[in-house]
């Protein structure tokens, strides 16, 4: 569990560039959807049509530098 997830936050789904953190990922939260690709390729149509997500519903976005 995150800390983030403690806070009543919900992870619609984790995005990287390194196919490695995908698979430690899928280990440690498989209740969350992971998507390989670099962030310059996030597109909110594409997520809000694939997690059926509305006008108004993300709070925020959230990034953080890479663990390597």
């Amino acid at each position: 569990m995150s800390r983030f997830s403690l806070a009543n936050f919900e992870t619609i789904f984790a995005k990287d560039i390194d196919k490695k953190i995908s698979d430690t990922y899928k280990l440690n939260f498989p209740e969350v959807p992971f998507i390989n690709g670099g962030i310059t390729e996030l597109n909110y149509e594409e997520i809000s049509n694939k997690f059926d997500i509305k006008p108004g519903e993300i709070v925020f976005v959230m990034g953080r530098p890479p663990c390597q």
